[in-house]
């Protein structure tokens, strides 16, 4: 191993720095790449959470905090974060620096760009071009990727149709992308019934044995369609008055997402959980996993439940597709679509045959399409010019 000067040098940067999907690839490559470079995580401002800044602390990755960069559109704002970059970048130099996030990727691409940094990369984490938005700024959003891409080396996607969809919007020449699928690592799940004891002992739910327990991990943003998934219990209660659906997560959706909840009378099946650390250790817990999203791009929680063995109901937006195949190894549902989404519910509640063998291969799906190891082998050959495709 070469000695520290003579690492090269990446600069990580992310627009928020709680702990979801892409905080959570921007964590897996730091920790799994610090022995070969010199690595600086920096992220935007601290609003709420700060895990992805605790979580690498713990792994004395160092990090930097842009106070300016933040997730919503503000000029002032983000020209105060791109001198803020270009400030930071002068002070530091960097070989690589990786963006991750829309907001990291426009602003960010400017600033190292103009410091002619060698090699900058971007990881488009599902484009946000396809969230629910209004048209103009669906429309600024495209003409943001496309003027940033320009800057860029490499754009990494994380699913074929994600790649499909920059080159059809022109983001960049196909030349530039290069899709690489992340993986995860082996996980320590509790045994069922451990898990269902710990929960119901740390927020007091009551489920009668044999009754069927649905479960969701995700940040409340509207991408999420959560509100579809609570839309659809009234329908899961009427097949089965004893089923009950867990989230694990929070955000600024929390108070909508229970006066919904409320609203429709379903506080006894519906349960909020707030941020549980190591979520995913509690996915064998579950009979159902559900992910009602309208924008993805390949998402680590259904990885998750595919490793744990408990059987995936989702939607067909993003990469799911290419992890899920619908009837194979899991159920596809139209997004935004509740009825749908309580039809497939019930359908594996129902039919234990159907979800022993969705989820085992699902599990046979994981092993042999999404592999940690190759996703930090395949980033580290475009960090180092070795990307050409075989």
């Amino acid at each position: 191993m070469p000695p520290d000067e003579q690492k090269k040098k990446i600069l990580y940067i992310i627009t928020q720095p709680e702990w979801g999907g892409a905080q959570r690839y921007v964590f897996d490559l730091a920790t799994s790449l610090k022995n070969d470079f010199d690595i600086t995580v920096a992220t935007g401002r601290v609003l709420e959470s700060k895990k992805l800044i605790d979580e690498l602390e713990k792994e004395n990755i160092k990090t930097e905090i842009f106070h300016n960069l933040v997730r919503n559109i503000n000029p002032w704002s983000d020209f105060l974060a791109f001198l803020e970059i270009v400030a930071y970048l002068n002070a530091n130099k960097f070989d690589i620096v990786h963006l991750n996030s829309s907001k990291a990727g426009v602003i960010g691409a400017a600033a190292a760009n103009l410091h002619c940094v060698k090699k900058i990369i971007y990881t488009a984490h599902g484009w946000v071009f396809n969230e629910p938005l209004p048209f103009w700024k669906k429309k600024f959003y495209k003409i943001a990727e496309r003027f940033s891409a320009k800057s860029t080396t490499k754009i990494i996607t994380l699913s074929q149709i994600d790649t499909e969809i920059g080159i059809m919007e022109k983001i960049a020449p196909a030349k530039k992308f290069k899709k690489i699928y992340h993986g995860i690592k082996k996980i320590n799940f509790l045994e069922k019934d451990e898990a269902r004891l710990k929960i119901n002992e740390k927020f007091e739910i009551q489920t009668a044995a044999g009754a069927p327990l649905i479960g969701g991990v995700a940040n409340f943003y509207e991408t999420k369609g959560l509100k579809y998934l609570i839309s659809a219990w009234p329908a899961v209660i009427k097949s089965r008055d004893d089923a009950k659906l867990i989230i694990f997560g929070d955000g600024a959706l929390r108070k909508k997402l229970e006066a919904q909840i409320k609203k429709l009378n379903i506080a006894e099946n519906v349960f909020l959980s707030g941020e549980l650390p190591d979520a995913s250790r509690y996915l064998k817990m579950f009979d159902v996993f559900a992910l009602p999203s309208v924008k993805e791009g390949l998402p680590y929680a259904i990885l998750e439940a595919m490793q744990s063995g408990c059987p995936v109901v989702a939607t067909r937006v993003g990469g799911i597709p290419e992890m899920i195949e619908d009837q194979k190894n899991g159920l596809l549902v139209s997004p935004a679509d509740p009825d749908e989404l309580a039809q497939a519910i019930t359908r594996l509640i129902a039919n234990k045959e159907l979800a022993s063998t969705l989820s085992q291969n699902a599990q046979q799906t994981l092993e042999q399409k999404f592999s940690f190891e190759k996703m930090v082998a395949e980033t580290r050959n475009v960090y180092l010019n070795q990307d050409d495709e075989q």
